[in-house]
C-alpha cells in the first residue's frame, strides 16, 4: 500500500519511488537500497509514508476485530439517548493502538544517537501523525420513521491517497535540520508498590532547523518532514546502481503538463507512437441476456525522455 502510494505521489518527480530489482544482489538492505541511508527529502518522504502505511493498516485491522486491538466505544452524540442502545458491529479504527504498534515496530529497530537517527524517528512520527490528522468522522442516525433522534459516531482512517497527498505537501516544504545540544528534562519514574515515585533528569537528543540569514535556533514542528543533507539537483538524473537510482532516461513525461523538461533533466524528449488495445468497448446489451463488446485498437502517443 505504502509503495504504491509513494509511486503515485512521486510520479511527477525525478525520483519516482523506483527500485532496482536486484537490490539484494548488491547487498542492499531493503527494496529502496542504500538510498534510505541518505538524509535527503526523498528519504524523509519514504520513511514517513512507510510509517503511515503500517499505522493505517493496523487501524483498519482493528475495525475487523484484530485480536490484540482493544475496541473503542462508539460515541453517542445526543445525551438523551439510552446507554448502550445501539451496538455497532465490529470496532472503530483505534488510531492510538495503531500508532503505538507502528512506533514499537519501526522505532525500536533503529539504534543511534546521531542526526540520522533523530531525523529517522522524527519522520516516522510525522507519518503516524498524518494518519491521525486525516481521520474522518462518520455518524449513523437512529430513530423512528427515519428521524435522527440520536447518532452513533466513530472515526475512520481516510483513504491512503489522502494521507499520501498530505505527506507529499510536507515533502515540498521539507525542513533542513542539524543536531542540536541535548535537552535536559525531568521524567517521573513510575512508582512500584510501596514507592512514591521519583524524578530523574534525562538528556534527550534534539533537532534544530537550519535557517539562512538567521541566528535563531528553532525546533521543527512535529508535522514537518526533516532532512539534513543536500545533493546536487541532478542527483536523480543518471543511473546510480550503488544508490538504487534508476535515472530518468526512458521515463514517460507529460508535455502538456510542462514537466518533461524537469523530469528529463533538460535533455530532449521524443514522441513514441503505440497502439492501445481496449478489449471492452462499444458494449451493447442483446436480448436476452447477453452483453457483447468489441475490441478497439486506437493509436496513441506519449513523450519519453531520451
Amino acid at each position: 500500500m505504502a509503495l504504491r502510494e509513494c509511486e503515485r505521489q512521486m510520479a511527477t518527480e525525478r525520483w519516482n519511488c523506483s527500485r532496482i530489482a536486484a537490490n539484494y544482489q548488491y547487498g542492499q538492505p531493503n527494496i529502496f537500497g542504500r538510498l534510505l541511508w541518505r538524509g535527503i527529502p526523498e528519504t524523509a518522504f519514504t520513511l514517513a509514508i512507510i510509517s503511515a502505511g503500517v499505522t493505517a493498516s493496523i487501524a483498519a485491522e482493528c475495525k475487523r476485530s484484530l485480536t490484540c486491538c482493544p475496541c473503542h466505544l462508539t460515541q453517542v452524540d445526543n445525551s438523551g439517548a439510552p446507554q448502550n442502545a445501539i451496538t455497532r458491529p465490529g470496532c472503530d479504527h483505534n488510531i492510538k493502538f495503531a500508532k503505538g504498534f507502528a512506533k514499537r515496530l519501526l522505532d525500536k529497530t533503529e539504534k543511534g544517537r546521531d542526526v540520522r537517527y533523530i531525523s529517522l524517528l522524527h519522520n516516522y512520527n510525522t507519518g503516524r501523525r498524518a494518519v491521525a490528522k486525516t481521520m474522518k468522522k462518520r455518524c449513523l442516525c437512529h430513530g423512528t420513521s427515519g428521524s435522527c433522534t440520536y447518532r452513533t459516531c466513530w472515526k475512520e482512517v481516510a483513504s491512503f491517497q489522502k494521507i499520501g497527498q498530505l505527506l507529499k505537501m510536507q515533502y515540498t516544504k521539507a525542513v533542513k535540520v542539524m543536531q542540536g545540544s541535548p535537552v535536559k528534562i525531568f521524567k517521573t519514574i513510575r512508582p512500584s508498590l510501596g514507592d512514591s515515585g521519583r524524578r530523574r533528569r534525562r538528556r534527550i537528543l534534539n533537532l534544530v532547523k537550519v535557517e539562512e540569514h538567521s541566528n535563531r535556533l528553532t525546533r521543527p514542528r512535529r508535522s514537518d518532514l526533516v532532512y539534513y543533507e543536500n545533493v546536487s539537483s541532478d542527483f536523480f538524473c543518471e543511473r546510480q546502481t550503488y544508490w538504487s537510482v534508476l535515472g530518468t532516461r526512458q521515463r514517460i513525461c507529460d508535455a502538456h503538463g510542462g514537466n518533461c523538461s524537469h523530469i528529463c533533466c533538460g535533455r530532449p524528449y521524443r514522441t513514441e507512437y503505440y497502439k492501445h488495445v481496449d478489449e471492452k468497448c462499444n458494449c451493447r446489451f442483446i436480448w436476452c441476456c447477453e452483453v457483447k463488446c468489441e475490441v478497439c485498437i486506437t493509436d496513441k502517443h506519449r513523450k519519453v525522455c531520451s
